[in-house]
């Protein structure tokens, strides 16, 4: 015997946080261009705030990930209102200016920390960049904290280097995503692994668009690395003259 149903179907539904950035890209979107621009192109120059607001940017996006996570494990979406998850991110954010003050301190491991952060938006973006083809769990996890790992390791050895580069990286892909939720056309990096996974989505279905921004990002990010070490070599050659005199 063979039973059909619409309702044995797979079926996926976005999470409260996908939903709330969705809902609010317009302004997510512009205070990523806005943050991306800062960073990409003066990550190097005011190195104490670019530590602590890095820093603050990742307890943010950890911690409102991980919250939402347990909420959409736990509760109905359906219920979830609005000024909920307003009510969340704004205690993630209290928590991400105290620990940005905090590491803003500790200059070595605050450069450490931007660096490992970099890693793991790097290693997200390596996930999307295997699409549906990336359906292991372990896979994709050690893909995204290796990536964080190695980049926070690396930084203790090429300190200077790595800030530049990261921070270069940082920035580009704040730019060029905050443009996508304009745009559209840029997958939710871990909504997309969901649905890999659930069998939703595959080569034919998966947005093209995407390979376009991964270029731009790139290509961003070496402009902006560019720039960022001619000013290092200027602000160098500036200081050793002045101790000169």
């Amino acid at each position: 015997m063979k039973y059909e149903s619409k309702s044995g179907c797979p079926s996926f539904q976005y999470g409260i946080l996908a939903k709330f950035i969705s809902e609010y890209s317009f302004l997510f979107g512009a205070v990523m261009i806005v943050f991306g621009i800062l960073l990409a192109f003066c990550g190097n120059k005011f190195l104490t705030i670019v530590i602590g607001i890095v820093t603050g940017l990742a307890t943010i996006v950890l911690g409102v990930y991980l919250t939402s996570r347990l909420v959409d494990a736990v509760f109905d979406k359906e219920d979830i209102k609005d000024y909920a998850v307003w009510i969340i991110l704004a205690l993630w954010v209290i928590l991400g200016i105290l620990a940005g003050v905090f590491i803003a301190s500790k200059r070595k491991w605050g450069i450490s920390v931007v660096a490992a952060f970099g890693g793991v938006m790097l290693g997200l973006l390596l996930t999307t960049v295997f699409g549906p083809a990336l359906k292991n769990v372990y896979v994709y996890y050690a893909i995204v904290i290796g990536c964080g790992i190695v980049a926070f390791v690396v930084t203790f050895f090429v300190e200077k280097f790595v800030l530049i580069v990261v921070t270069s990286f940082l920035g580009s892909y704040a730019i060029i995503r905050g443009i996508s939720m304009y745009a559209g056309g840029f997958p939710n990096e871990t909504d997309l692994h969901t649905m890999a996974q659930d069998g939703l989505i595959d080569w034919t279905t998966f947005p093209k668009a995407f390979y376009g921004y991964l270029a731009a990002i790139l290509v961003l990010a070496i402009l902006t690395s560019i720039f960022q070490f001619r000013n290092n070599k200027d602000d160098e050659k500036s200081f050793n003259n002045k101790m000169k005199s």
